[in-house]
């Protein structure tokens, strides 16, 4: 299941491509890490990129990843990815936060404004989309998994 198949033109990564690797540090203590170490594993990843961090669009964001996981519980990771460093990134979020410092996964994924992937636990990309659009993604996971109602 695949949605926005945008042009090998456009560069970056497109749905069906294996996720790229890159360094990454935790915005909460610095720890180094690998992107494929934190979206590997049984779950989906849920990685949201941004430039940098606004207020309303990191509440957006947060209530998006909060949503999903009331919707699909531990069937997911959600993470932040940050190509700045910003001091929003180090308050208390509901997932983990990372900085991509060098910049250079926000490059090689051509991340321009915020995006929001869905990971396979195979690595591969399943959905890519070019904003934060809560509706799309929740239609493609409607399409995908069964919602867990409370």
């Amino acid at each position: 299941m695949t949605a926005e198949l945008p042009s090998k033109a456009t560069g970056g990564v497109s749905v069906g491509d294996r996720l790229c690797d890159a360094s990454l540090i935790s915005a909460g203590d610095d720890h180094p890490t690998r992107l494929h170490e934190i979206v590997s594993g049984p779950q989906h990843a849920l990685p949201l990129f941004q430039k940098s961090i606004e207020e309303e669009t990191g509440l957006r964001l947060k209530r998006m990843a909060e949503e999903v996981d009331q919707f699909f519980p531990e069937a997911f990771s959600t993470h932040l990815i940050l190509e700045k460093e910003d001091e929003l990134a180090r308050v208390s979020q509901s997932s983990p936060v990372w900085i991509d410092s060098s910049g250079k996964l926000h490059e090689r994924l051509h991340i321009t404004t915020p995006t929001l992937m869905f990971v396979r636990p195979n690595g591969y990309i399943g959905f890519r989309w070019r904003s934060i659009d809560r509706q799309a993604l929740l239609t493609f996971l409607d399409s995908y998994l069964i919602r867990c109602e409370a």
